[in-house]
Formats: structure tokens, C-alpha cells, sequence
């Protein structure tokens, strides 16, 4: 069995209370220590294709309570930009990187001595 969407184009309140779920969500819980700050949702947008929800298998059905196995695919055009600051610490150039680096910049990564 599958369901058929209707993709609405969503209400601005919609993506307020989707965008402040998805950052209370985000920033729940432990972040790996490069995240140095929390992780904001700059955008989100929906897309104009709606997903495809199949149900696999029902388990218990009853007044109150439904249980099921479901398949959800999604190949349209939605999207949702992230932003964070992240710390990045280099401990070391390889030969290579100071190579490319002194390339493109045409300055020596070498410590200077005077």
C-alpha cells in the first residue's frame, strides 16, 4: 500500500516552527568538539515534489495506537542550509601542502628567522 502527497507550497509559520525544531534538534546532545558554536538553520525549503511514503508491514492497529514498517524515499528538490563556526587546529604541513600552498600564495610557510 502507498499514499499520495499533496505538496503544498508551506506557510511561513510552518517553516518558523519546522526551522526551530530542526535547530532545537540539531544542537541537542553532545557536538563533536571542531562544532565551536550552535548550528543555525539559515534556510529550508520544501521543494515541489512530494516524498513517497510506502507502508511495509502494519503491526498493532487500534483506536489509539498505529504500528507499522514504512518506507520513505525522496529524490525531489527540497533543501535546507546549515550554518556553524568550527574550530580547526593544523598541526602540521605536509612537503605537498607547503608546495601548493607557497604556489598559490607565493609566501613560504617556514618560520621566518631574522
Amino acid at each position: 500500500m502507498s499514499f499520495t502527497f499533496k505538496w503544498p507550497r508551506f506557510s511561513d509559520q510552518f517553516h518558523a516552527d519546522a526551522i526551530q525544531m530542526l535547530e532545537s534538534a540539531l544542537n541537542k546532545g553532545n557536538k563533536p568538539p571542531v562544532i565551536a558554536d550552535k548550528i543555525e538553520v539559515v534556510e529550508l525549503e520544501m521543494g515541489t515534489q512530494p516524498p513517497e511514503l510506502e507502508i511495509r508491514d502494519i503491526g498493532e492497529l487500534t483506536m489509539d495506537q498505529f504500528r507499522g514498517i514504512f518506507r520513505l524515499t525522496y529524490s525531489g528538490d527540497a533543501h535546507i542550509v546549515l550554518r556553524t563556526k568550527v574550530q580547526v587546529r593544523l598541526v602540521d604541513l605536509s612537503p605537498y601542502a607547503r608546495s601548493v600552498s607557497e604556489r598559490h600564495t607565493g609566501q613560504s610557510l617556514e618560520p621566518q628567522t631574522a
